[in-house]
């Protein structure tokens, strides 16, 4: 048996994490957008560069246009001509490869994003229940991935001054700035826990990912760092090399990597 073997949740779940409604959906391009005042802004997001997020910034009446509607899918795509209007919300790196979007509007102050794949419209039913909260954390996701040739190691990320100096250069308004890094923050994040979904991932804090990663015994260190540093550049571009990438040593046994995730 591996070395997680029979290890769970560690702790209970209410309601649904964005980073486990895009896992469950298998979701690889999509944001949640809500209402501030007179505008519309990413609160979570897959896939989106920090330059989309910034670009996503929406007036309440571009989106009464797009999709007035409550609960009624709406769906755009370049082959028709019907995509055009979207695209501004799109960064020049990204908007290129946008072939089709679907949105679906939840309620009056949030809608929900969903590009370049069919709309799976059972989720909707979980709409509902998306909450602002972190993910449960799942040791049992690893198990299959522990073998005599791997190793785990314990890394702790931190990407705040990262995120900060990447909305810093592009933002001005205070006020927006700050909605804006929160956003960055949770695109960073769900990377992590979405698109390194077969490790495991916890956000103690809004800009920190503990993680716990099972690699084969000859991979470097380094060459796990530049993997992220590749990754997360592909959010917030060259300001991804200061993010600092804190290895803690591997693990040998559940109570020190359940002590690693769960510590502060």
């Amino acid at each position: 048996m591996g070395l997680i073997a029979k290890a769970g949740s560690l702790e209970p779940s209410t309601g649904l994490a964005f980073s486990d409604f895009v896992n469950k959906y298998k979701l690889r391009f999509c944001a949640v957008f809500e209402k501030d005042k007179n505008a519309f802004y990413i609160k979570n997001s897959i896939g989106f560069d920090g330059s989309s997020i910034i670009s996503s910034c929406s007036t309440a009446d571009f989106w009464d246009g797009i999709c007035s509607s409550i609960k009624e899918l709406n769906i755009f795509a370049r082959e028709n001509g019907t995509l055009k209007p979207l695209l501004q919300l799109f960064s020049f790196a990204q908007k290129d490869d946008i072939a089709a979007v679907s949105i679906y509007r939840l309620s009056q102050t949030k809608i929900l994003m969903v590009c370049n794949q069919s709309f799976p419209k059972e989720c909707t039913a979980d709409l509902d229940c998306l909450e602002d909260k972190r993910n449960p954390i799942r040791l049992g996701t690893i198990n299959h991935l522990i073998t005599s040739k791997s190793k785990v190691i314990k890394m702790q990320i931190d990407f705040k001054d990262a995120a900060d100096s990447f909305v810093q250069a592009q933002v001005i308004d205070r006020q927006r700035a700050e909605i804006f890094r929160k956003s960055v923050y949770n695109e960073i994040s769900n990377r992590f826990l979405c698109f390194f979904a077969k490790h495991v991932s916890f956000c103690p804090n809004e800009h920190t990912v503990r993680a716990i990663f099972v690699v084969t015994r000859d991979l470097t260190k380094e060459h796990l760092i530049n993997h992220i540093i590749l990754n997360l550049s592909g959010v917030i571009g060259r300001y991804a090399e200061k993010i600092s990438c804190d290895i803690s040593g591997s693990a040998v046994s559940i109570p020190e990597i359940k002590e690693f995730l769960q510590d502060g």
